[in-house]
């Protein structure tokens, strides 16, 4: 692999020389090391923890246990400081053996921005981390021997000190990637603890042996614990939290959030995200399409399983006898999921022709009428050879009958009801505007028109236009809250904007839990955040 031109500039000749025993360089670029600095208490960081230096090693020198081992004892540590809370991935590149793929240290540790024990900021991403760009190299990361610190807010011992253990277990080039030549540069991929082998270290003082990189300084004489000690090191680790590492605020929205209201991190890690509803206790659940189960989500935060095996449930719904009635992808259908020995189909097709990719669904509490999107296949994929229906949003009456309402809009994605259910709402991720249709007492619908305008709404990098428009939630004053790839945006009753919350992460879908709705919970990109609202979510349906 092509090493890093802006940085890899630092790698010298003496790298295998060692540095335990010699002297800092004059030529370093950081002050050369004194006495290590006292750690002063804090009372509350700025920023939650996203980074730390571990405070110990395993004691089996470079053998980890593989990365596995190594993420353990992050979150280990993470935890004994009450940052369990997150995932948390040890900084280290894997080489490819075996039949298995190498793994690269920079595509493990989420996306930034991360902080330390004591809410400075040490990158702002992986392309600052690893300055990926000519100002990034410029200016470099914030890491050095006064920010490196550990969970438990210490300082590491450096260049200058006894012992020295400057060098960080990394097995990475400067770039952040694995080695793609022949010889070890992981200790057989964090395995061993032999007296030969080698693993690539980095100082995280950035002083030694006239090298400077944070990661990539030089290679270690032998995989032993005695062996990583003499050439300056303690077998620790960089840990990153993967997780979003950064607190967001909203705007002020009249009746919606005031200025300044966190936007709480719940999880990442989750496979799929999708279809968030309130369930009776006040937590609330959501579908992991690409790992084939539904999850819960407590009030408290915590997470478990709520059903596996969901036929790739997409949106959820309640029904008046407390059956989960959701959308499925994996075999396209409309059906009843939960509880055990209840399930059963509702649709599968129309007019003969198979669903293609059921999307989102809301079922009225008056009539019991469920109305569902078909959002048809993904922009670009191959056209099937297999005759299907066309995208499209439907209506199943409380007979069983199936009713087609719309098949002219290109991707029919989120649906939702007004509070007085006289109002059905599609967002159309290919368009500009979220649609409104007339809902009749008896469930019928008609009068298709343009609802509300979405920002945002530009030709993608696939060459596709798109507003990213998706899930929809309505509060108690009818406000329709839709997601969309600037945000949250919110809106009257009228179809007027009111403002628009950003989002730590792409969104998918959102819904209004927490006792008497008063959290909106967003869910995307495999994460799961919530916002304290003003106004609580409409408490006559579950969705």
């Amino acid at each position: 692999m092509k090493n890093n031109p802006l940085v890899v500039s630092a790698l010298m000749s003496s790298l295998l020389l060692g540095c335990a025993t010699q002297p800092p360089s004059p030529t370093a670029l950081q002050t050369p090391a004194q006495a290590p600095a006292q750690a002063p208490q804090i009372k509350a960081p700025s920023q939650p923890l996203g980074f730390f230096v571990t405070s110990e090693g395993t004691g089996k020198g470079a053998d980890l246990g593989g990365l596995a081992g190594a993420d353990a004892q992050c979150q280990k540590l993470a935890s004994a400081v009450g940052a369990g809370n997150k995932t948390w991935h040890a900084y280290l590149s894997t080489q490819a053996v075996n039949g298995q793929p190498a793994v690269n240290a920079r595509d493990r540790i989420g996306s930034g921005p991360w902080y330390n024990v004591r809410g400075v900021k040490i990158a702002k991403d992986v392309a600052d981390l690893h300055g990926d760009t000519i100002d990034a190299a410029r200016l470099g990361n914030n890491l050095s021997r006064t920010t490196a610190l550990t969970e438990k807010n210490e300082s590491i011992k450096g260049a200058g000190d006894t012992p020295n253990q400057h060098d960080i277990l990394t097995g990475s080039q400067t770039d952040g990637r694995a080695f793609t030549d022949a010889a070890d540069h992981t200790c057989q991929n964090y395995t061993s603890s032999a007296a030969e082998g080698s693993a690539q270290v980095g100082h995280f003082d950035r002083t030694g042996g006239g090298n400077t990189s944070w990661n990539s300084a030089h290679a270690s004489r032998g995989c032993g614990q005695e062996n990583l000690v003499k050439t300056g090191g303690a077998g620790l680790l960089y840990c990153f939290a993967i997780d979003h590492t950064e607190d967001t605020v909203t705007p002020a929205i009249a009746n919606v959030v005031a200025a300044g209201t966190r936007i709480e991190f719940i999880k990442d890690g989750f496979k799929g995200t999708e279809g968030p509803i309130l369930l009776p206790d006040g937590g609330f659940v959501f579908t992991e399409t690409q790992g084939n189960r539904i999850t819960r989500i407590a009030e408290d935060g915590t997470t478990s399983t709520f059903l596996d095996n969901s036929n790739g449930s997409n949106g959820l719904a309640f029904n008046a006898a407390g059956e989960l009635v959701t959308v499925q992808v994996l075999k396209p259908q409309v059906g009843i999921v939960f509880p055990k020995g209840k399930e059963r189909v509702l649709a599968d097709k129309f007019e003969g022709l198979p669903f293609v990719r059921p999307n989102d669904i809301v079922l009225s509490a008056k009539t019991g009428d469920i109305y569902f999107t078909d959002s048809g296949p993904n922009p670009g994929a191959p056209k099937s050879e297999v005759p299907a229906a066309s995208p499209a949003v439907y209506r199943i009456k409380p007979s069983g009958e199936l009713v087609r309402i719309a098949n002219d809009i290109e991707r029919p994605n989120g649906i939702q009801l007004s509070p007085d259910e006289k109002v059905l709402y599609v967002a159309n991720t290919a368009g500009e505007y979220v649609l409104a249709f007339d809902v009749a007492t008896d469930g019928s619908v008609s009068g298709k028109r343009n609802f509300a305008k979405l920002d945002g709404y530009r030709k993608g990098d696939n060459g596709f236009y798109s507003s990213g428009a998706d899930g929809l939630a309505i509060d108690a004053k009818g406000h329709l809250f839709v997601v969309t790839s600037v945000g949250i945006q919110v809106f009257n009753t009228n179809g007027e904007a009111l403002g628009t919350i950003s989002l730590p992460k792409p969104g998918q879908n959102l819904a209004f839990a927490g006792k008497d709705k008063k959290f909106l919970y967003i869910v995307g990109r495999g994460a799961a955040y919530r916002i304290a609202v003003q106004t609580p979510g409409f408490s006559g349906r579950a969705k």
